[in-house]
């Protein structure tokens, strides 16, 4: 009965045992082969939650086991600590993994204390990994260092002088030493670490093939829970051979299956648990959002509403994201065509920068970070150099100093174009100063990123607008701005008398002047 059965799908935590990891083989062959070839450094690099730290925990029960000892360590907790810090933790490391390995005393292996390492960091080289050679007794080490990057983040540039170059020296110097460090970003993001070590051999830890996804879908509840083939193929729609979403929605289906005492999967299921598995995913996703800088985030959340627009239009391809933004008033910067290509790098957009790659993401996005939303963080770009600016001109704008604050909020938006702070004050100001066609022009942008905002003011300026340019005699233009009024507010009454108004004068100009007859 199923109902008597725990979960078999692992959401988020390392997966341990062998039987319930799935993929991977090329990986450790790589790893395999490199090592047997006495690759010293061997890179690994992959997104978040692709499940790194559990191709590090497989390493030692798949790969060379007759050869090499392997030791993880884990630098997520070592930021902004000292070289000494991470030495003593990494020797302690080191020490427990040969201890269980050679079931040695704690004393056969005696670790460095920090405040030795303190002293003399070289001690750890010179005294520690000579005992460590002595007691592997022929085998080589492999240390696997996750989160390696952690260290070269802007807080910590004491990594790239110190830690990067210690560890290629310790393994210059010691031929039975070998790394495997594993990075969470793009490689291009990493120029220190690949020139430290010389441009290693690497390999991306990305989704799984889809045989892969299949056995992670069917074999874990073997027995107890059956899939159908139409099933399998929409986790696999939606998931895209990620492991992490692959898991979720797995787990989903079967708590709702056990719920429901059903031990069959159907297509229909899937769809059906969708928003559920959202929501248990909601304390793995944040990661994916929080790591992106604000123009990622915009392009992403761009992508994600274009895309789901042409799937409820049947259109076969996506708007591309600057256009679309264009269509909520986003001025095209250098930042947002970068995010899109940086986008595609990390793997979060497909090779046409149109669609989120993984299906279960856009909904995600869709539901939890809309395009209106975000699109306003744009403001927060460069406000180094605008917040001067912006509060001076809001300043002068409130001693009635209108044109000095004009000219302050136009530097403003010269430097970020999507401060939409400074657009609407702008607008405004235009407004007061009766510059009606520039007002217009402005509130139309700012009607795009702010309508409840920008309404009244965009009425009043269209209406103005209007005003001056009847008494232009352009009445087709004038006609255009009370059209666009009532497009807005249909049941504007005094744009609707205007309107009256010029087709009347129309109407009557144009009987007023005969048609030119034509002489054969």
């Amino acid at each position: 009965m199923i109902n008597n059965y725990p979960n078999p799908y692992i959401c988020g935590d390392i997966i341990n045992q062998p039987e319930k990891f799935f993929g991977r083989e090329s990986l450790f062959q790589f790893i395999e082969d490199n090592l047997r070839q006495r690759v010293k450094v061997i890179l690994l690099h992959g997104q978040r939650r692709i499940g790194k730290s559990s191709v590090l925990v497989q390493i030692p029960k798949k790969v060379a086991q007759d050869q090499f000892v392997f030791v993880n360590f884990d630098f997520e907790g070592h930021i902004n600590k000292s070289l000494s810090y991470i030495l003593h933790d990494l020797a302690q490391d080191i020490s427990d993994e040969l201890g269980n390995h050679f079931n040695l005393d704690l004393d056969d292996i005696n670790p460095p204390s920090e405040e030795d390492l303190k002293n003399d960091e070289a001690i750890f080289s010179n005294q520690f990994l000579p005992k460590v050679d002595q007691v592997l007794k022929g085998k080589n080490l492999v240390l696997l260092l996750d989160e390696f990057d952690v260290l070269s983040d802007d807080n910590n540039p004491s990594a790239e002088r110190k830690i990067f170059p210690y560890v290629d020296e310790l393994i210059q110097n010691h031929n039975n030493l070998f790394v495997i460090p594993v990075v969470g970003r793009n490689l291009d993001d990493l120029p220190t670490l690949l020139k430290v070590f010389g441009s290693p051999p690497y390999q991306e830890i990305g989704f799984l093939d889809e045989v892969s996804t299949r056995r992670l879908i069917t074999q874990p509840a073997e027995g107890v829970l059956t899939y159908e083939p139409n099933a399998i193929t929409e986790i696999y729609k939606l998931s895209a051979g990620h492991p992490y979403f692959t898991q979720v929605l797995c787990f989903t289906l079967f708590s709702k299956a056990r719920d429901n005492d059903n031990c069959t999967i159907s297509a229909p299921d899937v769809e059906f648990i969708v928003n559920q598995a959202i929501e248990n995913a909601q304390g793995g996703l944040p990661w994916l959002w929080d790591g992106l800088p604000i123009p990622e985030q915009v392009v992403f959340s761009a992508v994600a509403e274009a895309q789901e627009i042409a799937l409820s239009n049947h259109e076969p391809v996506p708007e591309h994201p600057l256009s679309f933004l264009k269509g909520y008033g986003v001025s095209q910067t250098k930042s947002l065509y970068q995010a899109t290509k940086r986008l595609k790098d990390y793997g979060l957009l497909d090779d046409t920068e149109g669609r989120v790659k993984v299906e279960f993401v856009r909904r995600w996005l869709i539901k939890y970070h809309p395009l209106r939303q975000e699109i306003l963080a744009l403001e927060k770009l460069d406000q180094d150099q605008t917040n001067l600016n912006y509060q001076l001109a809001t300043k002068r704008y409130q001693q009635g100093k209108i044109q000095t604050a004009l000219l302050l909020y136009e530097e403003v938006l010269e430097i970020n174009p999507n401060h939409f702070s400074a657009l609407l004050a702008l607008a405004d100001g235009y407004l007061q100063v009766k510059d009606y066609s520039k007002a217009v022009e402005l509130y139309t942008r700012g009607y795009q990123v702010k309508p409840v905002q920008s309404k009244e003011g965009l009425l009043r300026s269209l209406f103005n607008y209007g005003n001056q340019l009847i008494e232009q005699q352009e009445l087709k233009k004038a006609k255009q701005l009370f059209e666009e009024i009532l497009d807005i507010e249909p049941d504007h009454t005094l744009a609707q008398q205007k309107l009256e108004h010029i087709e009347a004068k129309i109407e009557a100009f144009t009987i007023k002047t005969p048609q030119t007859p034509i002489t054969p």
